[in-house]
């Protein structure tokens, strides 16, 4: 995807030389998982940025499934039925769409999980030492998950699972790990944390609307079988039920779900509409909602009355739920509310009185449905729509590399789609919309209230003209619109002072050009 080929940059000027710098020799951090593209290089020296990533992510989701196995054993203690939860687990994982598909996209995602996954198979054999390490590591990779093992830490010790020196000794040394990390990244690139923070800033509307969708079903960041009301009552009832079999296993588990669902809800919906921010929680996640599932059914086939009641109240607000849906939405907006389809076919399961049969029923949907969606994204017709061509950037290659073949060595490129371009072609890019190797327009942003939609933005003129970038690279759409509202037409316009006119379009999409405009010297 487009965002690998950012980090895939910054692994070339690091072998070529030039430094960990996306446009060199400017040392900017505009990506997140720093720890990933280090982790890269190695293997990248060999086999170059692409390949290596590819092969990366597949060994490592490898060893994320052997890990989830490991990770899900203690929950075996508990007895019949919970025997099933490891290949429960695995299966569920094995399948994630987002999971696997942005593992091979040229992402962290498969590192991240491993590492996250690697702690709680840790923490469930007791063996806490290697908790900071991994932290500290899994923090460089991807910056909240610094949150895990510390927090996994406290809840341990809240649950009596630690003593409070030995959490304190973890979490102390998890704190130093991150200081240092934080002082090395402030001596290279003098910032605390990635440029990219200051590009994307939080904001308080984002992170209500984010939770609102998180209990209704439509949160991008989450996803699905997580996102809706459905899950998140066997996600606690799981964590309960572990605690009695491996409190300290249990803490962990919940550690790294709370991560992944606190940083889905923090940050904006991801521009792709898929769950990857909280794709490498999802071990941690199935763990707790198969043993939860589980537990809810032992229960219920015990004639726990709590339960029946909770059951029963269920039944009536899955009932309404579909009315609802039915109602108000056709079949396609339906779809972020599948979860109610899930909450039906578990109840419908329960009712057969089989110990395990409606959790290894839903096992199986969602496994299904992993593959359905993942087969989804490799259609043609997806790959040419957005996102899908720059999901898969397949054709933002061929115009990349005539950038490179044919623009003066040197030239500047104003763009927001950056990856792909920077890469193939070799040329300094300014990415006045994100900033997220650009710390001046990350401020503008941070004032600006969002992203930079157009380069005729007034806000941006200033800085336009100290940058004077030779071209303009951008989808149709913009360039047309900037064009237009500065009274020029695509032969001829002006940016902040600055005339520019087409000199070539490429096709990267159904219906969609990329336009390349030239600065024209007076």
């Amino acid at each position: 995807m487009d965002d690998a080929y950012i980090g895939f940059r910054y692994v070339a000027n690091l072998l070529a030389g030039r430094g960990f710098v996306f446009n060199p020799p400017a040392r900017v951090e505009g990506v997140t998982n720093t720890g990933w593209l280090l982790f890269l290089t190695p293997l990248a020296a060999i086999l170059g940025p692409l390949l290596a990533s590819k092969m990366a992510g597949l060994g490592l989701l490898a060893a994320t499934l052997g890990l989830t196995a490991i990770a899900a054993a203690p929950a075996a203690r508990l007895g019949p039925p919970f025997t099933r939860v490891p290949a429960l687990a695995v299966l569920a994982v094995a399948f994630h769409a987002e999971l696997v598909g942005f593992s091979l996209l040229g992402m962290e995602t498969a590192l991240l999980a491993a590492l996250v996954t690697a702690m709680l198979a840790l923490a469930g054999r007791r063996r806490l030492g290697w908790l900071p390490a991994l932290g500290t590591f899994a923090f460089l990779v991807h910056p909240e998950a610094s949150l895990v093992a510390p927090l996994g830490a406290l809840l341990a010790w809240r649950a009596g699972a630690l003593p409070f020196r030995a959490a304190a000794r973890t979490a102390g040394a998890c704190v130093l790990g991150l200081a240092a990390v934080t002082l090395a990244r402030w001596a290279y690139f003098g910032a605390l944390l990635p440029n990219t923070f200051a590009a994307k800033p939080a904001a308080a509307a984002t992170v209500g609307q984010n939770l609102l969708d998180f209990v209704l079903g439509p949160a991008v960041n989450v996803g699905f079988p997580f996102a809706g009301l459905f899950a998140l009552p066997f996600l606690v009832a799981g964590w309960h039920a572990l605690r009695r079999a491996e409190p300290l296993a249990a803490a962990f588990a919940a550690s790294a779900v709370l991560t992944g669902i606190a940083f889905a809800l923090y940050a904006r919906p991801d521009w792709t509409g898929l769950a990857r921010y909280f794709a490498p929680y999802v071990p941690a996640a199935f763990l707790l909602l198969w043993i939860g599932l589980l537990e809810a059914e032992r229960k219920v086939l015990a004639g726990d009355r709590t339960v029946r009641f909770a059951t029963a109240t269920a039944t009536v607000l899955v009932a309404l739920g579909v009315a609802a849906v039915l109602t108000f939405f056709s079949l396609a907006e339906a779809v972020p509310f599948l979860w109610i389809g899930l909450a039906l076919v578990w109840l419908l399961g329960v009712q057969a009185k089989r110990a395990g049969a409606a959790t290894v029923t839903l096992a199986v949907l969602i496994a299904i449905h992993g593959i359905v969606a993942s087969l989804g994204w490799t259609t043609r017709k997806a790959r040419l729509e957005f996102p899908g061509y720059v999901l898969t950037s397949r054709t933002l290659v061929a115009p990349s590399i005539w950038v490179r073949d044919h623009l003066p060595a040197g030239a500047t490129l104003a763009t927001r789609r950056i990856g792909a371009l920077a890469y193939w072609s070799g040329h300094p890019v300014f990415d006045y919309a994100f900033g997220l190797t650009d710390p001046e327009v990350a401020r503008l942003i941070r004032r600006h209230g969002g992203a930079f939609t157009s380069p005729a933005d007034p806000e941006l003129a200033q800085l336009w003209r100290e940058r004077a970038p030779d071209y303009i690279l951008e989808d149709r759409d913009v360039l047309y619109g900037a064009a237009a509202a500065t009274g020029g037409a695509p032969e001829s316009f002006q940016v902040h002072g600055l005339e520019y006119g087409v000199i070539r379009r490429f096709r990267i999409g159904r219906g969609m050009d990329w336009v390349l405009a030239g600065r024209r010297r007076r």
